[in-house]
């Protein structure tokens, strides 16, 4: 076979591995896209029909947090009174659920959170000067 024939050859299955290689990466953001969106509308769903107890919300996120992430564990906390206090917790077994309740309630400051700020982040997409909750 010739060289340039050889050649021409040798760039398309580059091409063609390097395609294939992208149709990979995209198909892996896609799932995971997928999956966002499903434990959104699952979040969602679960905000809907709780109206009046957070419970079911806050279980739901740290279910979905874990699963989303792959992790072994995940924690929902909320401060109360300057104190840390456990929301919901997924963790692999009821010993390790109390193991990790019985570290709350706790002090702010053994979480190393110092501080609260109220951040504003906006992407350029946003009205300068709306917040979310006052756009429609």
């Amino acid at each position: 076979m010739d060289i340039e024939p050889r050649r021409g050859i040798d760039e398309l299955e580059q091409q063609l591995r390097s395609a294939a290689a992208e149709n990979a990466n995209l198909q892996s953001k896609l799932a995971i896209a997928l999956e966002r969106q499903t434990i959104t509308a699952q979040i969602l769903n679960v905000i809907s029909m709780s109206r009046t107890d957070v419970q079911p919300v806050f279980d739901v996120i740290s279910e979905s947090s874990r699963r989303l992430l792959g992790g072994q564990t995940a924690l929902v906390t909320r401060v109360v009174g300057g104190m840390l206090h456990l929301a919901a917790c997924t963790a692999g077994s009821l010993a390790s659920h109390e193991e990790i309740g019985a570290s709350f309630p706790a002090p702010l400051t053994s979480s190393g959170i110092q501080r609260f700020e109220v951040l504003r982040i906006t992407t350029g997409t946003e009205d300068e000067g709306v917040s979310c909750s006052q756009r429609r």
